[in-house]
């Protein structure tokens, strides 16, 4: 494919930066390499209280900065930038970048390319690889499961040099880490819906655009390098169940969106009584809350953790000490890759001998077959296995018999724990260590949750539906001309 000169056609470049002073002005740097005076960055500040301003301004790259007063999210931030640039600069493309993403000189050139040979594409995102293991694809777009209300990085964990030279592949979204927008698309369908705030903002973006008859593509050849897994937090949690919601609402018929609704009201439901009865009081508060603050119609940040659940302890145990006579583990990769490597090594070194499983879903598992501590693999899916499906991997969790399962990370601890004799928690990269109330004692809590979940459900579930209807018919956030900033 031949390459289009930036000489030829203009790009607006929108960052959105909260906090993150030093990976900001990193990526300004990289910039450099495609300085040209068709290219114009624009920044977003949204509240940093980092000294990220005072940083980018010193910076020699010349930059548009805007400050939000309050921190708007990804969302919030993008629109920002996407108002300002509509309404102040011509441009053929916007191309959407996260602050922490590192790119190559030739990423920008390879996605113009792309757009300039065919005008039906509306978006199109690059490959985003691993910044440790360069040479390993993190996602290259994804492809949305409607029926489970989850979304799938297309390409994840594969080597890139096996895609070098393929052609630009049609998904149902580009993740906003580096994505090129036409700037018509804008006209055709508004720009980013604010609702979202964090998550699924892009995943809506890519739907909506597809919906509209453009195409939404992974160019393989642009590439970025960028964190493999940022794991799992109580706000990320909520973001997700909150926003998946949202998303079925909006492109989901009032029919087709019944079951998949159900479901993610109910999952999210039955966690979080597992979670209240396992004394997980603030998880499974996020968990309710999504899925309330849904059905009322309260979209933007997080609600503020309560007071009473905002004091929990994060006292250290001592791992050797109570996991003494161990001689199997389990590892469920809740967090990210940080967090279960961590955790990995705190076994290893307490137990050089044992042997350690790593328990994750499918997609994940390929990353971690270089970490040494681990000795074999068992993979699950929540979201994607149903009854049967999750049946048979308690089944083989029984017949393996460990006999401790550790947690690796926060915010979330798998339901399958229930059926080892103990568990522990490590997080922050191996540095806490803490025990758990899950454990195969306290497995009557597991049938009780479902059923107390299933009986609470089925209000929520028609409050989540009705809300549904309403947000339907008001799907689109904006108007293709954007409003003027002050």
């Amino acid at each position: 494919m031949t390459n289009i000169s930036l000489d030829v056609v203009k790009v607006t470049i929108i960052i959105v930066t909260w906090n993150k002073r030093d990976d900001v002005l990193n990526l300004l740097d990289s910039l450099q390499s495609i300085a040209s005076p068709n290219v114009t960055i624009v920044v977003i500040d949204n509240a940093s209280s980092d000294g990220s301003v005072a940083a980018i301004r010193d910076r020699s790259l010349p930059v548009t900065l805007i400050e939000n007063s309050e921190n708007l999210g990804g969302t919030g931030g993008f629109n920002t930038g996407i108002r300002y640039a509509l309404n102040n600069l011509y441009q053929d493309y916007i191309w959407l970048l996260d602050n922490d993403a590192e790119v190559k000189p030739d990423t920008l050139d390879k996605l113009v390319s792309v757009m300039e040979a065919d005008g039906s594409v509306g978006i199109a995102g690059s490959c985003i690889l691993d910044t440790i293991d360069r040479g390993l694809i993190v996602e290259a777009g994804g492809h949305i499961d409607e029926r489970s209300a989850t979304w799938k990085p297309h390409l994840r964990y594969k080597l890139h040099s096996l895609y070098i030279g393929s052609p630009a592949i049609d998904v149902d979204y580009v993740p906003a880490c580096s994505a090129l927008v036409r700037r018509e698309l804008f006209d055709v369908i508004g720009i980013m819906d604010e609702r979202y705030f964090l998550h699924w903002d892009d995943v809506d973006f890519g739907r909506t655009a597809t919906k509209a008859g453009f195409r939404v593509v992974a160019v393989l050849d642009s590439m970025v390098h960028h964190g493999t897994e940022k794991g799992y937090s109580n706000t990320v949690l909520y973001f997700d169940v909150r926003n998946s919601l949202l998303f079925l609402a909006k492109h989901l018929s009032i029919g087709k969106r019944v079951l998949p609704m159900f479901r993610a009201c109910l999952r999210s439901i039955m966690a979080s009584k597992l979670f209240e009865l396992s004394g997980e009081k603030m998880l499974s508060w996020y968990l309710r809350q999504a899925v309330e603050n849904f059905s009322a119609g309260r979209f933007g940040s997080a609600p503020l953790i309560p007071d009473q659940l905002n004091s929990l302890s994060n006292k250290n145990t001592d791992f050797a000490l109570c996991t003494a006579g161990a001689k199997s583990f389990v590892l469920f990769a809740v967090g990210c890759y940080a967090d279960v490597v961590g955790a990995a090594s705190v076994i290893r070194s307490s137990y050089p001998t044992v042997s350690i499983t790593l328990a994750a879903p499918s997609d994940r598992l390929e990353v971690y077959k270089s970490c040494e501590a681990i000795n074999d693999f068992i993979s699950y899916d929540l979201a994607r296995d149903g009854l049967w499906g999750s049946l048979n991997f308690v089944l083989n969790l029984l017949r393996l018999r460990f006999d401790c399962a550790v947690t690796a990370g926060t915010g979330f601890v798998v339901p399958f724990a229930f059926f080892v004799r103990r568990n522990i928690v490590i997080s922050d990269g191996g540095r806490l260590v803490q025990e758990s109330k899950i454990s195969l004692g306290s497995f009557w809590k597991l049938p009780c949750a479902v059923v107390s979940g299933f009986f609470i459900t089925l209000p929520i579930f028609l409050k989540c539906w009705m809300a549904g209807r309403k947000m339907s018919n008001s799907s689109r956030p904006d108007s293709g001309i954007a409003r003027k900033t002050t």
